[in-house]
C-alpha cells in the first residue's frame, strides 16, 4: 500500500507520497516533469482539474511505485497457471510438456526502472568485480537517442520508434512491429489478414526467451501497410516479426538493414532491397554498425561523419515535431503474478475500474478459506472462484476486492470454451 500510494521524484530523486503529485498537477499541470503518460498527453492545472476522477486515476497509476497494467504472461492452460519464461521449453511447459501460450493479462507491477540512474550511480560505491559491474549495466541497458513517429500510407495513424541511430534515419528499408504491438489488427491489410493471424498463432506459443535467442531462426510476416519517412517520403513496408518485443521501447523497430546484422538477414531473407547509406563501408555481405562512415543517399545529411550526424538528426526531428531527444533503458519493472502464487491478496478495491487502496485499519488482509484450489473462469486465480470474497456492495457503488487478473478482451486469448475444452482433457487424462 505505501509502494501504491508513492511515485518517484526525478528531481529530488526519491519516493515521495502521491499527494505531492497531485498537488504539482493542481498546479501547474504535467509539465513540470520530462516524462509524459502513455496517453502522450500534455495538460494543464486547468486540465487536471476538469479531468473526472477516473482519468486522474489512470494518469495516477502511470506514476505509482506499485501498479497495475496489462502485461503478457505465458499461460499454460493444462496446469492453470502462469509460467516463468525458464519454465518454457519449445512452446510447451517443462513440467508435463503442455502447451503453453503468450496471453495478456492484467498484473501488479514495481515501478523499478525509477531508479535505473541511481543504480548505475550505485555501481561507483560498491565492491564488486569489474566483471559483475559490465553485467549489471547491460542490464540495466542506458541508451540514448530519439523517439519519432512514421505517419502510415492512407491512415490516420503513425507508428511510434525509438533508435540510438538517428544519422541513419535515410537507410531505414522496412519497419518491424512487435506481434503483440496495439497497431497490428489496425493497419493489417484484407488480403494479409490470414497470413498475419497465422503467424500470431505461432508467436504465442513462443517464450519470450526462445523469441530473442534464437538469432538464426528468421521469422516474420507483411502487414500490408506501408509507413512513410517523414524526411524524404520514402514508402516503406512494415512487417511484425517475433524478435521485436512489444516491452522494449516503443515495440516497433526502424530496420537499417547496411548497419544491423540482424535487419540483414531479415531483409536478406524475405528479399527487401537494401539501401546503402556509408558507401564502401557495406560490401553487401553483412551489415557494418560502424559510427565513422560519411553518410551518403541521406538527403540533408549528406557528407557528415555518422557520429557527428547523431545530434544534427535528433535536432531535425525536434524541429519538424515528429519526435524528442530520449533515454531508453533495457531493464523492466518488477511484474508478479497472482496466478503463479495462487491467488495472495492485493489491499485494492477495484470500483467502476478504478483501483482504491484499503486503509491501515482494515490490514491485514487475510485470504479466506478455500475448499478447492484452481484457476478462475477465464484463467485468474483461486479467488475468483470465491465471489462471496472477491464482489463487494459498498456505499457509494459495487467494488471487486482484489479483482483477478482478468484477460484483455480479444487480445490473442483462447476462447472460453477453447479452455474449457483442454481443461477437460487434461482432467479426463490425469494431467492435473
Amino acid at each position: 500500500m505505501q509502494l501504491f500510494n508513492s511515485w518517484y521524484n526525478r528531481k529530488s530523486k526519491k519516493a515521495e507520497p502521491i499527494e505531492t503529485l497531485i498537488d504539482l498537477f493542481e498546479k501547474e499541470g504535467n509539465n513540470f516533469d520530462d516524462r509524459r503518460p502513455t496517453t502522450d498527453d500534455r495538460f494543464t492545472a486547468e486540465d487536471w482539474k476538469s479531468f473526472d476522477e477516473k482519468k486522474q486515476q489512470d494518469i495516477l497509476m502511470e506514476y505509482r511505485l506499485a501498479f497495475s497494467a496489462y502485461g503478457e504472461v505465458n499461460w499454460c492452460a493444462a496446469l492453470g497457471t502462469v509460467l516463468a519464461n525458464d519454465e518454457v521449453v519449445n512452446g510447451v511447459s517443462e513440467r508435463g510438456g503442455h502447451p503453453v501460450e503468450r496471453k495478456k493479462m492484467r498484473q501488479w507491477y514495481l515501478r523499478i526502472t525509477e531508479y535505473a540512474d541511481r543504480l548505475l550511480e550505485g555501481l561507483d560505491r560498491v565492491e564488486f568485480s569489474d566483471a559483475m559491474k559490465e553485467m549489471q549495466k547491460n542490464w540495466i541497458g542506458k541508451s540514448q537517442g530519439a523517439e519519432m513517429e512514421f505517419g502510415i500510407r492512407n491512415l490516420e495513424l503513425g507508428v511510434k520508434v525509438y533508435t540510438t541511430r538517428p544519422d541513419t534515419i535515410f537507410g531505414v528499408d522496412f519497419l518491424v512491429l512487435a506481434p503483440e504491438h496495439a497497431l497490428v489488427a489496425q493497419i493489417t491489410t484484407a488480403e494479409q489478414k490470414n497470413e498475419i493471424e497465422k503467424y500470431l498463432a505461432y508467436v504465442k506459443s513462443r517464450s519470450e526467451r526462445e523469441r530473442i535467442a534464437e538469432a538464426k531462426q528468421i521469422s516474420g510476416c507483411f502487414t500490408g501497410a506501408y509507413a512513410i519517412n517523414p524526411f524524404d517520403g520514402k514508402e516503406i513496408p512494415i512487417w511484425i516479426a517475433e524478435y521485436v518485443l512489444a516491452g522494449y521501447g516503443t515495440g516497433a523497430i526502424m530496420a537499417v538493414p547496411c548497419g544491423d546484422q540482424r535487419d540483414f538477414n531479415f531483409a536478406t531473407h524475405f528479399g527487401i532491397t537494401i539501401t546503402n547509406i556509408i558507401g564502401e563501408h557495406f560490401n553487401g555481405q553483412e551489415a557494418n554498425p560502424t559510427k565513422e562512415a560519411v553518410l551518403q543517399n541521406s538527403g540533408f545529411l549528406n557528407g557528415l561523419l555518422m557520429r557527428d550526424a547523431i545530434d544534427i538528426a535528433v535536432a531535425k526531428i525536434e524541429e519538424l515535431g515528429i519526435g524528442k531527444r530520449k533515454v531508453n533503458y533495457k531493464m523492466r519493472d518488477a511484474g508478479f503474478s497472482r496466478q503463479r502464487y495462487w491467488g495472495e491478496p492485493f489491499p485494492i478495491v477495484w470500483k467502476d475500474g478504478v483501483a482504491h487502496p484499503l486503509e491501515e485499519k482494515d490490514l491485514p488482509l487475510e485470504l479466506p478459506h478455500v475448499e478447492k484450489y484452481g484457476p478462475g473462469p477465464e484463467g485468474e486465480g483461486p479467488l475468483a472462484n470465491i465471489t462471496s470474497w472477491v464482489n463487494l456492495t459498498p456505499n457509494p457503488s459495487p467494488g471487486e476486492r482484489g479483482t483477478p487478473d482478468k484477460s484483455l478482451p480479444g487480445y490473442m486469448n483462447s476462447t472460453a470454451e477453447q479452455w474449457k475444452s483442454t481443461l477437460s482433457f487434461a482432467k479426463e487424462n490425469r494431467k492435473i
